[in-house]
């Protein structure tokens, strides 16, 4: 049975509707799980065993599959492996339902392919949530692949003009972070002044930004419970799965010849001086500079922002954790330089700012810290100086929306 659009075979970017697999051997279930969604709106087709789903999905090419782990044909997690094989099957999320939530079968579920998984009995008010959270992840990694296979048609121009394209996968990411919004462009901008410092060439210092505007690009097929938890929140298997993110982020980068160097950044970014980081094990002098520059600037925003624990940190604070890991977490030598530049105001929370409503901004006025919607989408960077047809934008934008939003700004210099 098809709901709602009636579609057969159909390519999935090309519905207004997302059509939704149902695959579980329970009736009561399955039933109640295609009432909740036609309820939200969206298009059902069923599956009553593990080869029906795998049939049902290659005749549909749904947009999302909701799996049941335990059928007596074939099991979820062999459905959910060999649908990863099929056309579509490598990008289309897969939630699964288990009622298992032992950390062996939480673990299986990852690595046979799940997006998520999601524990019976089912909350029904929440399942509506964790289905559009999980398209709207999908539609932010089409349209990055997109961006992407645009970007290599154009390989000529990108030479000259590829730093403004990452800027718009850094949107993206940042769609992603959600209440973290900001932070990846906060991690280029001190990176590259530090970078700088440490007396490396204009080239190098630029490979350095786009490293820490990407640098969480791995990130983005997560799920929604690893990417919203702070580092030290995150459990045994959730750590498994989120220490892959740096090799993810550089597999993605690797297709642009002008994005190696910042992929191969990217990559080695969370490894530590003493060689306790991962994903390599990298110590020293073979960590590369710029991961080695990243590694602190992102630790010490990741530290105010709350991303490293549940507790914001103060900028006194998060100082004090970069300096007491100096030459052990962190190359002794880019702590002393990052302190250095800390010291002269260039980066960190130094300058007094104000919060202004758009009635109240005025023309000269500084951006001074990125300001997001309230979905996490940049809409100004910092540093950017209002002038008379911005401000108009900023109302007009609060007109059309209808958010309030809070601005914080600072005088120009």
């Amino acid at each position: 049975m098809i709901n709602q659009s009636g579609e057969s075979l159909a390519n999935p970017s090309k519905r207004e509707v997302p059509l939704i697999l149902c695959v579980d051997d329970e009736d009561a279930v399955r039933t109640l799980l295609c009432q909740v969604l036609v309820g939200h709106s969206y298009s059902v087709i069923e599956a009553n065993q593990g080869n029906a789903a795998l049939t049902r999905f290659r005749e549909h090419a749904p947009d999302l599959v909701l799996l049941d782990v335990m059928m007596p044909d074939k099991d979820g997690f062999a459905v959910c492996a060999e649908t990863r094989a099929l056309p579509h099957g490598q990008t289309t999320p897969i939630l699964m339902l288990t009622g298992l939530d032992d950390v062996a079968s939480i673990n299986r579920a990852f690595e046979a392919g799940a997006t998520d998984f999601i524990t019976k009995p089912i909350n029904w008010a929440l399942l509506a949530h964790r289905v559009r959270y999980a398209l709207r992840t999908a539609s932010i990694e089409v349209s990055l692949r997109e961006t992407m296979a645009e970007l290599e048609d154009a390989h000529t121009s990108l030479k000259k003009s590829y730093v403004s394209a990452v800027k718009v996968f850094s949107n993206l990411i940042e769609l992603r972070e959600g209440a973290f919004a900001g932070h990846s462009r906060r991690v280029a901008d001190q990176a590259r002044k530090l970078a700088l410092r440490l007396g490396v060439n204009s080239e190098e210092s630029q490979q350095v930004f786009i490293a820490g505007l990407l640098h969480d690009i791995g990130k983005i097929g997560l799920p929604d419970e690893i990417i919203n938890k702070p580092y030290k929140a995150l459990t045994p298997s959730e750590r498994k799965s989120f220490h892959k993110h740096p090799i993810v982020g550089e597999t993605s980068l690797m297709a642009l010849e002008p994005l190696h160097d910042a992929a191969k950044i990217i990559r080695a970014h969370h490894e530590q001086y003493n060689g306790k980081g991962y994903p390599d094990g990298l110590e020293k002098q073979g960590i590369p500079l710029g991961a080695r520059v990243l590694a602190v600037v992102n630790d010490y925003e990741s530290h105010k922002s709350g991303g490293h624990s549940k507790a914001h940190s103060s900028h006194r604070d998060a100082v004090e954790f970069i300096r007491r890991n100096r030459g052990n977490r962190y190359d002794p030598v880019v702590v002393d330089e990052f302190l250095e530049l800390l010291g002269t105001g260039e980066i960190g929370d130094k300058e007094e700012y104000n919060t202004a409503m758009s009635n109240g901004l005025k023309e000269g006025m500084v951006i001074a810290k990125d300001m997001v919607n309230q979905d996490g989408v940049l809409l100004l960077a910092e540093g950017q100086v209002l002038t008379q047809r911005l401000i108009a934008k900023i109302q007009e934008f609060e007109m059309a929306s209808g958010e309030d939003l809070e601005i914080l700004v600072r005088k120009a210099r």
